[in-house]
């Protein structure tokens, strides 16, 4: 990357220093200063394209204003920070092959001339920032030892200094096309870009743009040749240890705002979450393996449900139920299929969504993981006006009544507005026996908003977990059913109350992973 500069031409004016020695001879020098080719620098400085030099010409006479005789003068010239005291910022002596030639009073000379044995100027005295002056001194020796080979520095430096100033187009180089140092990037520095930034090559190539390592090993690469973001090296240089690809994830509950395309992780429910055809779905749905593993999902797309009919043909879910409707609505933003179970003003009815009896796919335990999946929404809370029981997970049958009695082995969540203070419980039953103790998950139901609810049973069959809108787990230890299989849905009874109430399913779904 080339950065432009402009080059500074800087003109002193011209000015008169008079300067009195401890004889009786005086010298009288009438000087200009103008830099012809000298950039004012940022810290990281570009590679030289111009010499660092300053013009520096005057006028030497004698005390009578009458020019001195022609010759090579011995003299010193030094950069200073002040006026007065301040720091030496640089300084040359003009002695022996390197004096002053003077020509009827007036010479011409460039400070920063190394052939002539000075040092290099650096364009980095002239910046503003470090030195907010830079003033030039001139010394002469002795009158005696002004053209002698061995010359006598007792006189000291004229005064007054002469302060280098810039001329007005010179003014401009304070800048780069009128932005100042500070806003441009560099090399060594550690830059932050604000605008809306476009890198774009001249010609497409497979590593049109690269990220590396300090050992330049490539942590990403842009091939616009074919089109290809590639982590690390790609396909390009494969080894031992690849660079990673690490999403963004969400520690919170519920899903971000999604565009198609997208994807995260969730921290909560240890998934990569995607977002396609308008909502949030788990990227990692499909098994790899189907002899190790189990899958199942249903977005509820079909048609309304007759009853006791089947609700896919793929996989045996039953629509059971008794004076409840099930019937499909329309797509909403996000959720493509919902079924929604009405319950209607009667003081009692049941229904709901069960796997077949006759064909429980679940065992828990032996190394077996499982997970249920379910996304609900309730139109309104169970009161006295209309008590109904919500259950959703891992279920052998569809209960006739407020109580579990029915369902023999499970592990489910659970809602009614007279148990937990009207929060989800995660409960287990094995042989008809519930969990002593179920867990409180300490969340009520988002009523006419939509809950995500996670039950997972770990590989052992030891621990039960229960996760409301990606919360922090409740957990259940014991009644696991690990001895008898059990199947999965949900169901819904009403047991008082003239009140009508609603429950949306947007989609369920199981997987587990089996051990053979």
């Amino acid at each position: 990357m080339h950065i432009l500069r402009d080059v500074l031409n800087s003109v002193i004016a011209m000015c008169r220093i008079s300067y009195k020695n401890t004889s009786t001879s005086v010298f009288l020098v009438i000087f200009s200063v103008f830099i012809t080719s000298i950039f004012l620098s940022a810290p990281t400085q570009a590679a030289q394209t111009v010499p660092y030099k300053l013009n520096f010409q005057g006028r030497l006479t004698n005390s009578s204003g009458v020019v001195v005789a022609n010759g090579d003068y011995n003299m010193k010239l030094r950069l200073m920070s002040a006026s007065s005291g301040g720091s030496n910022l640089w300084e040359t002596t003009r002695t022996g092959s390197y004096k002053v030639t003077v020509t009827s009073g007036m010479f011409n000379i460039q400070l920063g001339d190394t052939v002539a044995g000075d040092p290099a100027l650096s364009p980095a005295m002239f910046n503003t920032q470090t030195n907010a002056t830079v003033y030039l001194e001139v010394e002469l020796p002795t009158p005696l030892t002004a053209t002698s080979a061995s010359p006598t520095w007792d006189e000291g430096a004229m005064t007054p200094r002469q302060l280098i100033s810039a001329a007005p187009y010179a003014l401009n180089s304070d800048t780069i096309d009128g932005i100042d140092g500070a806003s441009l990037a560099q090399l060594s520095a550690s830059n932050t870009f604000t605008g809306a930034n476009l890198f774009k090559n001249t010609s497409n190539s497979t590593t049109a743009f690269q990220i590396q390592k300090s050992d330049s090993t490539p942590l990403l690469v842009a091939d616009t040749q074919n089109l290809a973001i590639k982590i690390g090296g790609g396909d390009v240089s494969p080894n031992a240890s690849p660079a990673l690809l690490v999403l963004d994830y969400k520690n919170t509950s519920g899903d971000p705002t999604g565009v198609n395309g997208a994807m995260y992780y969730n921290s909560n429910t240890s998934k990569f979450r995607c977002y396609e055809n308008s909502e949030w779905k788990d990227c990692i749905t499909t098994p790899l393996n189907l002899r190790n593993n189990y899958f199942y999902q249903n977005d509820f797309t079909f048609g309304s449900y007759a009853a006791n009919s089947t609700v896919d043909s793929e996989f045996t879910m039953y629509a059971y139920y008794s004076t409840l409707t099930i019937a499909t609505l329309a797509a909403e933003a996000n959720h493509p299929g919902i079924a929604r179970i009405s319950i209607p003003t009667n003081t009692s009815s049941i229904g709901g969504f069960l796997t077949y009896s006759g064909s429980l796919p679940v065992r828990f335990g032996g190394g077996n993981a499982w997970t249920a999946l379910s996304n609900v929404r309730m139109s309104a809370i169970s009161d006295a006006g209309a008590t109904y029981v919500f259950r959703s997970g891992f279920i052998n049958q569809i209960t006739s009544g407020g109580t579990e009695t029915g369902i023999t082995n499970g592990c489910y969540f659970r809602y009614t507005n007279n148990l937990n203070s009207g929060k989800y419980q995660g409960v287990c039953r094995e042989s008809n026996v519930e969990t002593a103790s179920p867990c409180d998950t300490g969340v009520t139901p988002s009523f006419g908003s939509w809950d995500v609810l996670s039950v997972t049973i770990n590989s052992a069959g030891s621990v039960a977990s229960f996760s409301v809108n990606g919360s922090t787990p409740c957990t259940v230890t014991t009644n696991i059913p690990t001895s008898a299989s059990t199947g999965f849905g949900e169901s819904v009874y009403k047991t008082g109350g003239n009140q009508a109430r609603t429950i949306d399913v947007d989609y369920f779904e199981v997987r587990g992973t089996l051990q053979r």
